[in-house]
């Protein structure tokens, strides 16, 4: 009986020192650190992720211009085993940025390095074209990106930047359509683009409208007198007859084929066109009647 104990006392003494040697070995050798990098949202100037660390003490965390090495320095440290949410500011616009993150055990083991890249949201912006300008009016071509309304104005160009401006639903591609300018005149055509949090800078384009197109009277026959009802920018062939023959006294001097005098609101104007003898009427109902302009047979440039 006596044996019998002094064997089962043994091999409970070697259970117990297995045990023990089993639960040394464990917390000699933890197991490695972790990390990930998730939830990335990125904004204009600054993104949050969550680091999720297993089995780590602390992590620690970077962020650079995509491609650039980080030095030591360059490293956030976070203590503690927890899930972290990181805010990182102060970043440029449209710029790609990476994320780097390493985590620690309990005996300061790093794990791998993860990485994550991303890129910042751009700000809004726009490109002016072409512009297309006729004698009252233009169109301006605009490309816009990252854009929700567009802002524009168009001043004659001798005024001061515009102070208000029409707001319309911005489009990558559209055509500005500005109407009710002067002819002859030079402009300037001012915009910019915003979203909910910003805007680009102010562009400008200056353009100049085209000279008034005249009506030409005699398009239909020529006539001794014309009559027009409104106020305009007129032509006529100044040296042919209402019979189609061309006048000895009035010589064509300087006019050229194609190139009649104008007439705006029934004066002869237009290369220098003055003829001696003409008179201006205006009659109680405001029409321009050239029967009231006639020229003498002495008439000469």
């Amino acid at each position: 009986m006596k044996g019998i104990f002094v064997f089962f006392s043994t091999a409970l003494a070697v259970m117990l020192s297995t045990v023990c040697s089993k639960s040394e070995n464990q917390v000699e050798k933890p197991q490695p650190a972790s990390v990930t990098i998730e939830e990335v949202v990125a904004a204009k100037h600054e993104v949050t992720f969550t680091l999720k660390p297993t089995q780590a003490v602390r992590m620690s965390y970077c962020c650079l211009p995509k491609g650039e090495k980080p030095t030591e320095a360059a490293w956030k440290m976070l203590d503690g085993a927890a899930a972290a949410k990181v805010t990182v500011k102060e970043l440029e616009a449209g710029t790609a940025y990476t994320l780097q993150a390493r985590a620690e055990n309990w005996l300061e083991e790093q794990s791998e390095i993860v990485t994550r890249d991303f890129e910042t949201q751009r700000l809004p912006s726009l490109i002016l074209g072409a512009i297309t300008a006729t004698a009252d009016g233009a169109e301006v071509a605009v490309k816009t990106a990252d854009a929700q309304t567009l802002f524009w104005a168009c001043v004659p160009a001798s005024e001061e930047n515009p102070k208000e401006f029409t707001q319309v639903e911005a489009q990558a591609e559209m055509t500005v359509k500005v109407s009710a300018l002067m002819a002859s005149t030079e402009y300037r055509f001012a915009a910019y683009v915003a979203d909910a949090d910003s805007q680009s800078e102010p562009v400008a384009q200056s353009f100049r409208t085209e000279a008034p197109a005249s009506i030409d009277l005699g398009v239909s026959g020529t006539a001794n007198c014309y009559v027009v009802s409104e106020a305009g920018r007129y032509s006529f062939a100044a040296d042919v007859r209402g019979n189609g023959v061309s006048s000895t006294a009035m010589p064509r001097a300087n006019i050229s084929t194609g190139q009649l005098p104008s007439v705006r609101t029934g004066v002869p104007t237009g290369s220098g066109f003055r003829p001696r003898g003409w008179s201006r009427t205006l009659s109680s109902t405001h029409r321009r009647n050239a029967s009231n302009l006639r020229p003498r047979k002495d008439a000469s440039m």
